[in-house]
């Protein structure tokens, strides 16, 4: 089962409503939020979503370091994770976020402008099962020679 979430808002009504279909569905793999989500709400739902193999929360601008690291902490089994265009993703938030989804093989942090090419390099280090990542345009081809020795099964850059 895969759940997308659009909205442009976000009531109470909504946010309870969308908690109920977590809890209802615990066998959810994917979900996707489309639309503005604040970092409370977020690290809320967290819990619910622990068995999640994949979460899309891309263009989160307003997404701070301690939402992802909420992702860390609640959400190991990730496989997937789409973080384009979320303002928080530093060199440093995505160490964390490697201690807590070891597992991760696809991670998109395209729009990302904070990331730097020695970030991009360390992603190797961090995740050596990656078969894609999606990666900001400043980041300088030096960076990916090293990625991708780290990352022998990466595919899709």
């Amino acid at each position: 089962i895969v759940l997308t979430v659009l909205a442009r808002r976000q009531t109470e009504e909504h946010v309870a409503s969308l908690n109920a279909i977590l809890a209802a569905y615990p066998g959810l793999r994917a979900v996707s939020f489309n639309s503005y989500l604040a970092d409370d709400v977020l690290l809320a739902m967290l819990p619910l979503l622990a068995g999640i193999h994949s979460l899309g929360i891309a263009g989160y601008q307003r997404m701070t370091a301690q939402g992802i690291e909420g992702i860390a902490a609640h959400c190991p089994l990730l496989r997937k994770l789409d973080l384009n265009n979320c303002e928080a993703v530093t060199g440093a938030v995505l160490a964390r976020l490697a201690q807590g989804c070891p597992r991760l093989q696809m991670v998109d942090v395209h729009r990302c402008h904070r990331l730097t090419a020695a970030d991009v390099a360390q992603l190797g280090m961090h995740w050596r099962g990656l078969v894609a990542v999606g990666l900001p345009r400043a980041v300088d081809d030096a960076a990916l020679p090293q990625l991708a020795a780290r990352c022998p099964g990466l595919r899709r850059v």
